[in-house]
C-alpha cells in the first residue's frame, strides 16, 4: 500500500522475534501511522519517506528541521480481538483534514473550537484521540497484523501538519513511549471527555437546526 524505504523497516532475526514483545499500539504517547502525510517545501509528504535533516512545516514554529526519526513495526495481531486498542479513524474535513487520517489512540490531536475557549480559555485545545471516538464519525478501526509507526523530533515540541490541515503533537523526543513534559499540554481524560461531548452536543444542537430549516 504505500511505498515504504526497505532499509527503514528491515529488520533482523532478532528484532523480528521481539515484535510479539513490544507494547500495543494503545500503549504508545505518540507516533504517526506511516502513511500519514506531512507538510514539507516540497508539498504533502508519506511521513515514511522523511529522514532528518528534511524540514517540515510546523503550527507555531514554521519550517523546522526533523533532528530525529523513529521506525518502528508492530504486530498488531494479538490486538484485533480488542477494539479498545485499535486507532482511530478520522474522516475527512473533521478536524481540519481535508483528507481522512488514521491516527494511533493516545497521539496527541490539536483541534479549534469556540467551546475550548469558553471552557478553558483558549480556543485550540490537545486531547488523546481515543477521546474523539463518537466525535464527526471518529470511530475505531482494526489495525493491518503488521503496523508501520514514525516518530519525528525537532529542536522542541511541534505540531504538524497532515492529511491536509490535521494537527498533530510531535514531541521533541523521538521515544514513542515516552509522553514526557511537553510544550503542548493535552488535557486529561475527563476534561477531554467533557470538551468532546459539549462539541458532540453542539453538532447535534446545529443538525437539528438544520432539519428543522
Amino acid at each position: 500500500m504505500f511505498a515504504f524505504r526497505k532499509s527503514a523497516w528491515a529488520l533482523d532475526t532478532a528484532a523480528d522475534a521481539s515484535l510479539q514483545d513490544r507494547p500495543s499500539l494503545a500503549d504508545l504517547a505518540s507516533g504517526l501511522m506511516a502513511g500519514t502525510r506531512v507538510a514539507t517545501p516540497l508539498g504533502w509528504r508519506d511521513i515514511a519517506t522523511i529522514e532528518v535533516g528534511d524540514e517540515v512545516l510546523t503550527f507555531d514554529g514554521g519550517l523546522q528541521r526533523v533532528t530525529a526519526v523513529n521506525y518502528c513495526q508492530y504486530d498488531t495481531s494479538g490486538d484485533l480481538g480488542d477494539c479498545g486498542k485499535w486507532p482511530i479513524h478520522v474522516p475527512a474535513n473533521t478536524l481540519g483534514d481535508h483528507d481522512e487520517m488514521v491516527i494511533l489512540p493516545g497521539q496527541p490531536v490539536m483541534i479549534e473550537t469556540d467551546l475550548a475557549e469558553a471552557l478553558f480559555g483558549d480556543p485550540f485545545a490537545i486531547v488523546p484521540a481515543h477521546s474523539l471516538v463518537g466525535y464527526g464519525g471518529i470511530d475505531r478501526v482494526p489495525p493491518a497484523p503488521l503496523t508501520h509507526v514514525v516518530s519525528l523530533a525537532f529542536d522542541g515540541d511541534e505540531v504538524v501538519f497532515a492529511n491536509r490541515g490535521g494537527l498533530l503533537v510531535c514531541p521533541s523526543s523521538s521515544d514513542l513511549l515516552d509522553a514526557g513534559i511537553s510544550a503542548y499540554q493535552t488535557l486529561t481524560d475527563p476534561l477531554s471527555a467533557l470538551l468532546v461531548n459539549a462539541m458532540k452536543f453542539e453538532n447535534a444542537v446545529q443538525g437539528g437546526y438544520r432539519a428543522a430549516a
